[in-house]
């Protein structure tokens, strides 16, 4: 099986699938040309925006620079990486031609949603404090 089908194969599969998948190129790189629905982590200030991503041990995709992949892997230990796409212009050409890129924009996919009973008794907590000062 060539390699441009066997990767149509599995980018169709993480369509399917609908599970998550961050995206760790620097933000202009994200902007000029995306996945849909992937979500933009960028690499140099991946440490600060942890609280993105899910609890550990979520199945998640990475797309991610060759350059940049064993350090992606190192600070996404503890998740099931299901599947990694390297930023190739295979990879886009092949995600053109099956309609699931986007470009010219900055529009990232949230990848986790607390419940909602964490929020409603974190806005409180937040509203007493407020209310206290």
């Amino acid at each position: 099986q060539p390699p441009s089908s066997s990767l149509e194969a599995r980018l169709r599969a993480w369509k399917e699938e609908g599970e998550g998948l961050v995206d760790i190129r620097g933000e202009e790189e994200y902007k000029s040309i995306h996945l849909l629905e992937s979500t933009s982590i960028p690499m140099f200030n991946f440490p600060s925006r942890t609280q993105d991503l899910p609890p550990r041990g979520a199945k998640i995709y990475l797309l991610s620079p060759k350059k940049d992949l064993k350090e992606a892997k190192e600070l996404l230990e503890g998740y099931e990486l299901i599947d990694i796409f390297i930023d190739e212009n295979e990879l886009w050409n092949i995600a053109k031609s099956i309609d699931i890129t986007i470009s010219n924009s900055s529009c990232s996919r949230r990848l986790w949603e607390p419940c909602p009973f964490l929020v409603e008794v974190i806005d409180h907590i937040e509203k007493t404090m407020k209310e206290s000062t």
